[in-house]
Formats: structure tokens, sequence, C-alpha cells
């Protein structure tokens, strides 16, 4: 399979590119596609970043598929060579709110192979049924659900998304036998795995994590109206960040290390 960054920049005037890299996208493993992303060079990162801003802002092509996907392929590229800080830049390009992008990146690994391959059942998936149905906590037997009835010619209203996500998800537990908090700001997995937090919950602080390997403390960057989606976007990609900064400094595997710290787990 070709490489979609090396085609881009080899053929980036094509008419027909968006179309040919949408299909090949299809097609492509997220493992591979990061595999064909940490060997592009800053040039070639540039160049290709520059068609995907083009291409998002022709509003003859805008599709949320169509941006969803090139958004992840822009996201992938920036894992490695320190480019992280250049989704902030894409955000200012294209004139999308980042947890847009990011809803619209999870419409695409969620439907954009179905939605691709099958063009009769896209019109059969109105775009906030999509981002019900793509969001994190949804179980694929849900999507799987919805894609049965859209086959059928039948419209995936947001009431029958909501129906199906409600009817596959996990039970909850019953009243009464929830875990309780180990502190008053977010949850602490265990007192034998954890360590106390002394001081009292501080104002601004949305969420609260701490284990013995790591203390993490959320609070919002402005007093604006906290989009708890954006933060969780956010998370997310502070994380690929950190797990591309790794691999692009050759870093050693920590994997001895680990295997010997969690030797007597189970």
């Amino acid at each position: 399979m070709n490489n979609l960054y090396h085609l881009i920049c080899e053929n980036s005037a094509r008419p027909d590119l968006a179309r040919s890299v949408l299909d090949q996208l299809a097609e492509t493993s997220e493992f591979d596609l990061g595999t064909q992303a940490r060997s592009l060079t800053d040039p070639q990162f540039r160049m290709v970043a520059d068609w995907i801003v083009s291409e998002v802002l022709d509003s003859a092509k805008f599709n949320a598929i169509f941006t969803g996907a090139l958004f992840h392929m822009f996201l992938t590229a920036t894992q490695y060579g320190g480019r992280g800080e250049l989704v902030a830049e894409f955000e200012m390009k294209v004139k999308i709110s980042r947890s847009q992008l990011y809803r619209l990146k999870d419409i695409h690994l969620a439907f954009g192979c179905l939605l691709i391959k099958e063009p009769s059942v896209r019109h059969r998936f109105p775009m906030e049924s999509l981002k019900l149905l793509s969001s994190s906590g949804t179980e694929q037997a849900a999507r799987d659900e919805a894609t049965e009835l859209a086959r059928k010619g039948e419209t995936v209203t947001i009431k029958k998304a909501k129906e199906f996500i409600a009817n596959n998800s996990l039970p909850k537990e019953p009243a009464g036998h929830e875990e309780q908090p180990s502190c008053e700001v977010g949850l602490l997995p265990s007192p034998d795995e954890t360590e106390a937090i002394d001081t009292p919950a501080t104002p601004g602080v949305l969420w609260r994590y701490c284990d013995r390997l790591v203390r993490v403390i959320i609070e919002p960057a402005s007093k604006r109206t906290v989009d708890l989606d954006a933060m969780i976007y956010a998370l997310r990609e502070a994380l690929r960040r950190i797990e591309g900064e790794r691999m692009s400094d050759g870093n050693p595997s920590n994997q001895d290390s680990n295997e010997e710290q969690y030797a007597d787990v189970g």
C-alpha cells in the first residue's frame, strides 16, 4: 500500500487526490498510518499540512467524514518530530474548534470506513446521531445496530441512536453499591495503591487522581464555561504528544523495569 503522506507530497496538484486519499485511508489501520507518518521529514510534513488545510477550507468538498479523516491524518503526523504545538495552528487556519475537530475525527474512526465504502448510507445518519454513536463510551454493538438499520434504508434518528446506546450499555451498579470516592475531587483507585492527598479541595480543580506512579490535577485553563468534552480531547492530545516525543527522542523502552514492577500482579 502507498504511503499516504508521500502520495500527497508527490501529487498535491492532482485533482482527484482527495478521493484517492480517502479511499486508501479507509483501508489503512491506525498502526500502519502511524508507521507511514513516522518517516515524514519536516518539509514533507509542512507540505502535507498545507494540503490538508487547503482541502478542509474548500467548501465544495467539506463534509464531516472528509474533515475528520484528514484531521486524523494530520494529528497522527504531529506525534513525531515534536510537532504537537502545530495542532493549535491547524485549528486557527481551518476555523473549526479543536473539540469539534476531535469529534469529527472520532466519527471518522467509528464510521469512516463504512461511509466511504457505502456512500448510500451516509444520508441515513444525521450529524448528531453520528456524534452520539462515535463517542468513546459507546459500545460497538450499538454502532452495529445503527449500521444495520441504515442499510435497511431507515434513518438513524437521534432518538434511535440513544436507544441503541442505552440498550447496549454496560449495566450499572445497584443503588447503594457504588464505590465511594477516596477524596473530595476525583477518585483514587484503592487505599493500597494510592497515597493520600491531605490538602483540601482547591477551588477551580475539576478532577483529581493519584496512584503510586502519577498524580494528576485538572484545572480549566480559563474561567469561561467549561467544555468537558474539549478537556478530554486535550488530555488525549497531551498523552499522544508524550508518546510521540518518547519515540522521536529514541528513549529506551521501560519494558524491563515495568515487568519487574508488575511481576507480582495477578
